[in-house]
């Protein structure tokens, strides 16, 4: 199941889902200490937040997702993927597949996410709800004295 969380009566499912972090892999966690913004909760917070789009998934009454969506003017749209360690990939990607088009059918005109190149479950899962890369890459942040490189993945209605 998907539902479109409220950031206020919500909060608690939101916030849980900032924490999972702390429960992925170790090279993810460097990577996100290493990238920017955003790694306290309320680094979190101060991002902004009020204008995103948050989707949980739930399996039963237990949420196991969260699609953030955060407006970037002219109809784009920057996507952000949590998920608890374990979660199904396909599960998410059918999930991620179902707000993209909800997003479209309500005047979205691209959705996009960054993703590091090295996370290749997470580029499955963005090929898997038919996003693409689209030839746009950045260098930002570093893992290991390594430069870590970041692929931009798209998708926009005229192309589903």
């Amino acid at each position: 199941m998907i539902r479109k969380l409220d950031q206020d009566t919500d909060e608690n499912l939101i916030r849980m889902a900032f924490f999972w972090r702390d429960d992925a892999p170790r090279w993810f966690r460097e990577m996100r200490a290493n990238s920017g913004p955003g790694e306290t909760w309320e680094e979190w917070e101060a991002m902004k937040r009020d204008t995103f789009l948050e989707f949980g998934v739930f399996d039963d009454n237990e949420m196991y997702g969260l699609i953030s969506l955060s407006p970037e003017g002219a109809g784009r749209f920057s996507a952000h993927i949590s998920a608890k360690r374990g979660a199904s990939g396909e599960e998410l990607a059918f999930a991620a597949f179902a707000v993209r088009d909800w997003m479209f059918k309500h005047g979205a005109k691209e959705i996009y996410a960054w993703v590091m190149s090295r996370h290749r479950s997470l580029k499955r899962l963005c090929l898997l709800c038919g996003m693409r890369p689209d030839t746009v890459t950045m260098i930002k942040g570093q893992m290991r004295n390594k430069l870590i490189l970041w692929e931009r993945y798209s998708a926009r209605p005229e192309v589903i």
